[in-house]
């Protein structure tokens, strides 16, 4: 199956015909005739036999040129063949970071993107299904980009994957609240950032399950300071920390520590909610074992005893309080300055293996198309010439 990138191109094939048209309307030889007897004038004016030989023949130069006019004009047009399509499903990597909630004519980014998404996949991976869709927080890494995946983002990624596909919705500027101070917002307004005081509300913390006592202590503290209240409430959560009820302790005590401070502990049983999916392990012993996942708006900790920690005591508090930092969701509205600003236009990339296999195609087409014209234009010059000779 051959498709035309230009298809507007397929006009030209008018000009072959013309010169063939032009060649036996032009060519024909003309009547003259040879004297004024009555005996010509009947000879004249008396109908010729039918006869193939008495048809006008055009040149085989002339069928030359027209054949590489008709190879200019496909060639022009940029055949090609459709990019290969993915029976086995692909791996959709759905960005959920904030700004892809941003308003996009009367839908978000994400709807957008998801759109145009879906649409690409219904015609060039048809076998993916709706559980190959997965939600990504945070940016996207060396471990997504895969020949097998598609990410589904706002913005175009610079630079973009070397394997994986994407599909961008783009957008335009979107001014507003951009950061959070404790209880002072800073909104952008499209050329300049505005302070806002007591303009943002107060993130809420939620604990499920049983904390070991330092690392409640420092959660405490950290609350305290960035005037976050911790317990239950109507507001999302901005941070969910996850322990373990030290009942449930089991196993010989590990040894585990990072940043300037070590401490022992025993691990608890698996926490009822889920576990992370995309969490990254964030305090882990010699051997591997994750004690501490997290993930955005999210911090899952395994321990359902731990010791005082050893080394320098402000390490501990310092260490922890920067996890806290990082895993905090900012208030809902609230975009970076960088997800604010203009995404570009709407881009749409497949997996880098069929990208590439897809432009050897057509630069083939091309080319064969084009040495063929310019083949015949050289046939028809030798051909011209010989008659002028002749």
């Amino acid at each position: 199956m051959i498709e035309f990138a230009h298809p507007a191109a397929l006009a030209a094939l008018a000009l072959p015909l013309a010169v063939l048209l032009g060649a036996r309307a032009f060519d024909r030889p003309a009547s003259i005739a040879t004297g004024t007897l009555e005996l010509w004038d009947r000879v004249e004016s008396a109908p010729p036999a039918p006869s193939p030989r008495a048809r006008v023949r055009i040149p085989p130069a002339v069928w030359a040129l027209a054949a590489a006019l008709a190879l200019g004009a496909l060639a022009l047009a940029g055949p090609r063949t459709p990019p290969p399509r993915h029976e086995a499903r692909l791996r959709v990597l759905l960005d959920r970071s904030a700004s892809m909630e941003l308003p996009l004519g009367r839908a978000t980014r994400r709807e957008r993107a998801t759109e145009l998404a879906r649409a690409w996949l219904a015609e060039h991976a048809p076998g993916t299904r709706d559980d190959a869709w997965m939600d990504h927080a945070g940016a996207f890494g060396a471990d997504d980009d895969r020949a097998d995946t598609l990410w589904v983002t706002d913005r175009a990624p610079d630079p973009p994957p070397q394997h994986a596909g994407f599909v961008a919705s783009g957008g335009p500027a979107v001014p507003g609240p951009i950061a959070v101070d404790g209880s002072t917002r800073y909104d952008w307004d499209g050329e300049r950032i505005v302070e806002v005081k007591d303009g943002a509300p107060a993130p809420r913390v939620e604990v499920s399950g049983t904390l070991p006592e330092p690392i409640a202590g420092v959660l405490a503290a950290w609350a305290a300071g960035r005037g976050a209240t911790v317990g239950g409430g109507a507001a999302r959560p901005a941070l969910v920390v996850s322990g373990r009820d030290r009942n449930t302790a089991t196993g010989a005590d590990l040894a585990f520590g990072r940043d300037g401070w070590t401490a022992r502990g025993k691990l608890g049983a698996p926490a009822p909610a889920p576990a992370l999916a995309a969490g990254e392990t964030w305090l882990a012993d010699a051997r591997g074992t994750a004690i501490v996942t997290s993930g955005p708006g999210r911090i899952d900790c395994a321990l359902a005893t731990m010791e005082d920690p050893s080394g320098d005591p402000a390490a501990f508090a310092v260490s922890w309080a920067a996890l806290l930092d990082r895993a905090v969701l900012a208030p809902e509205g609230v975009v970076p300055l960088g997800g604010r600003v203009a995404a570009g236009d709407e881009k749409i990339a497949a997996p880098r293996g069929a990208a590439d296999d897809v432009a050897t195609r057509a630069s083939a087409w091309d080319a064969w198309l084009a040495g063929g014209a310019l083949a015949c234009v050289v046939l028809a010059l030798l051909l011209a010439r010989s008659v002028r000779i002749g």
